[in-house]
């Protein structure tokens, strides 16, 4: 056995193997950085440029409707001069007709214009559009307002205003707002907008730039923006330009769609700097990192190979063969061990070798066999312990996956219930939703217990075990209810024995509920068991909680929120709805405008919280003297319509009739001090399709003239559109 010298040491695959995982690693989660970070950023700034839009919206819808008023208010003051012309004498009016030159200018300068036609000749006025709406205006007594195309040179806010002599219909005051490029391009420029508006079918009105290239309204946004969704779309690829499409109310009945365009070139620009100085600080971090991560590594290598390269000269049987090191450390310490270690065997081979492995073989077969035993019952314990856990979190996972399934409060805590019954075997639970209004748990759900037995129970917040839990919104274990005085038998309705188990439902720390889990044995729930259920509980709230908030949202967007009846939008979709219906099968309908008569009255007297339950009251009343397919509609105010579809105006009377009378026999609290006559009642304006109009859009207008035939004519009264008509026959 003689010395040999040490091989000189070489890269081995070992240094492969670890370097290049790490490298591929690096290079994968760097470039998962920068297109995590391009897509946050992207996120994060279209977010910025639909808030944006959303305050530009209120701005341009300000705009339009300040222009609205605008009409409005001049054509008040040319209403006044005409009377004043009419009673004037040649002196006068020749001052009046200098201020209606001065009114004209100040118009023109407006960007308005003004004209106007005599009563006689509006029904032979060769723009039939105009005199279509100078006839509703007759008809109805009131202002119309419309946004048109086809009257003027331009796209305009159009007003046709009637004007009466002695109560007899004189003359048409026409007064136009030009809304067109000019209009919408002063408005939206400021903004750094562009703006385009389209009517209700979707087709262009007028935009703010002529030879701008607008993204167009498909059918499918459409129909979103038509149900009251505002829209917001990206146009050309890498968010170049932001659009929101939106619908704004105009004028009496009329509806438009706008689109506001903001361009994104500053905030692509953003996005390609950040991402590629993103890129570019990776890139370096990856350099360096490699670099320091290699030199460690080659490190810890070379002592690795050197004690390789001994175990492999030991094997084959050079036993004279030593480790040289240099330095401190766990190498150095396991070198000098392995050369002592070595030089011991050299000098007792000779004579101890065979005695040695003989005794060296029999105390490491007495060493691992106990170590072996302890190993295998360790195993085994684990083995269970994990078989538990594994259960627990594929039940938990499985329970996860459907709660995030469903928002039905039923099925949600169904399948809750089912599952912890499985993985617990409870015998009875409960589930008690905490009611915020009367501050209040109210038994919602049961398994194991007779619902029609606790339906009625509820708990204040200081009664029982789940008042406490709510109060505390902390878990309360009982191992034995008989033995706690706390446990009230649900109010005496049910009679058991056992443990029980109550927990809290906490969302966000906002209390939902209280979950309680029943078994027959005493201390039946365990500690993994009561760690278990505060798992399920807690997921349980946040889906009990989302469930809420989506029927809570649910029903108001179709609904009314003080009154609980159908609202202005809802409404309108039903309408469309029975039009296609009763063009299609050739049905009635029928409807009613109702106004309560001098509501402000009331209102001022007895504050608007009296007001507000004395407008829940009338909506009850028509919701409950109405018929299944009918639909009571809020429609604004102390306004309400009626809806009865397959209804002749006979029928649609008869029911105006009853609801009128009921309404009159109602006890309003204070009515005899604020109200004419000592009692709160309602006008009704009625009208039918087809016996008063062929064209079923104009039922909405007839029935508010009915309407407001009923209030002048006295108040407190059914008027039928056709009883308006032989009048003015």
């Amino acid at each position: 056995m003689g010395n040999t010298s040490n091989p000189i040491i070489k890269t081995t695959s070992l240094r492969t193997k670890i370097l290049v995982p790490f490298f591929v690693i690096l290079l994968v989660l760097g470039s998962v950085a920068t297109i995590g970070t391009i897509l946050i950023i992207t996120g994060t700034l279209e977010k910025t440029a639909d808030e944006r839009l959303s305050a530009f919206q209120h701005q341009i819808y300000q705009d339009i409707r300040g222009l609205e008023e605008l009409l409005v208010r001049r054509s008040n003051v040319f209403e006044i001069s005409s009377h004043l012309e009419s009673l004037s004498n040649n002196h006068d009016q020749k001052t009046i007709a200098r201020i209606e030159n001065l009114i004209n200018e100040n118009l023109v300068t407006e960007g308005m214009t003004t004209r106007t036609v005599l009563a006689k000749d509006a029904a032979s006025y060769p723009d039939k559009e105009l005199a279509k709406l100078m006839k509703l205006a007759g008809i109805s007594h009131n202002p119309q307002i419309r946004f048109t195309t086809r009257i003027g040179p331009e796209p305009a806010i159009t007003l046709v205003k009637p004007v009466y002599f002695n109560q007899m219909l004189n003359r048409y005051i026409v007064m136009q707002a030009y809304t067109g490029t000019g209009f919408l391009h002063k408005i939206s420029t400021p903004l750094n907008l562009k703006t385009a508006l389209y009517d209700l079918t979707g087709a262009l009105l007028t935009t703010s730039e002529k030879d701008h290239d607008f993204l167009s309204l498909d059918e499918k946004t459409l129909a979103r923006v038509l149900q009251g969704e505002r829209v917001f779309i990206s146009h050309e690829r890498l968010l170049k330009r932001r659009n929101l499409f939106y619908e704004i109310p105009l004028g009496t009945t009329d509806m438009l769609i706008v689109q506001l365009e903001m361009p994104l070139t500053d905030i692509s620009l953003i996005i390609n700097a950040l991402a590629s100085r993103s890129a570019i600080a990776i890139l370096i971090a990856m350099l360096i990192g490699g670099y320091i991560y290699y030199r460690q590594v080659t490190q810890i290598i070379t002592p690795a190979q050197q004690m390789m390269l001994a175990t492999q000269a030991i094997g084959e049987g050079n036993l004279d063969y030593r480790i040289q090191h240099q330095g401190a450390g766990e190498f150095a310490e396991l070198a000098d061990s392995f050369n002592h270690m070595m030089q011991n065997i050299s000098n007792l081979y000779e004579h101890k070798i065979e005695n040695e492995r003989e005794l060296t073989k029999v105390q490491e077969e007495l060493k691992y066999k106990d170590i072996l035993e302890e190993k295998n019952q360790r195993i085994e314990q684990v083995n269970a312990e994990m078989k538990l856990h594994l259960k627990e979190l594929s039940t938990l996972l499985q329970l996860n996956q459907a709660m995030a399934s469903t928002l039905d409060l039923d099925e949600l805590f169904n399948r809750v219930i089912n599952s912890l019954s499985d993985l617990l075997n409870c015998n009875m639970a409960s589930l008690l939703l905490y009611n915020h209004d009367n501050g209040k748990l109210e038994i919602s759900h049961t398994l194991g217990i007779e619902h029609s037995a606790v339906e009625e129970v509820d708990f204040n917040l200081d009664e029982g075990i789940s008042g406490e839990v709510a109060r505390t919104r902390k878990t309360i274990y009982v191992e034995d209810i008989k033995k706690d005085k706390r446990y009230l038998n649900y109010k005496g309705n049910l009679e058991s024995g056992g443990s029980l188990l109550s927990l809290p439902l906490l969302s966000k720390n906002r209390l939902c509920g209280v979950l309680n889990l029943h078994k027959q044995k005493q201390r039946g729930f365990n500690k993994d068991d009561i760690k278990l259920a505060k798992a399920v509980s807690n997921q349980a709230a946040i889906s009990i909680e989302n469930s809420q908030l989506y029927n809570q949202a649910k029903e108001q967007s179709v609904t009314d929120e003080l009154t609980g009846l159908s609202n202005r939008r809802h409404f309108q979709d039903i309408f469309n709805r029975e039009i296609i219906h009763a063009r299609r099968y050739s049905t009635n309908i029928s409807l009613i405008m109702i106004d309560i008569d001098y509501f402000k009255n009331y209102n001022d007297t007895h504050g608007h919280l009296q007001g507000d339950i004395a407008l829940k009251t009338v909506a009850q009343i028509l919701l409950q003297n109405t018929r299944g397919i009918d639909l009571a509609v809020r429609f604004g105010g102390e306004e309400f319509v009626i809806l009865l579809p397959k209804t002749t105006i006979a029928g649609a009377r008869i029911t105006a009739e009853k609801l009128r009378e009921i309404i009159e026999d109602e006890l309003f609290p204070g009515e005899n001090e604020s109200q004419p006559g000592g009692k709160l009642t309602i006008s009704l304006g009625v009208a039918s399709y087809p016996e008063n109009t062929d064209d079923l859009k104009q039922l909405l207008d007839l029935s508010d003239q009915a309407l407001y035939q009923a209030k002048e004519s006295g108040r407190n009264r059914v008027v039928v559109w056709d009883k308006i008509a032989k009048l003015a026959g």
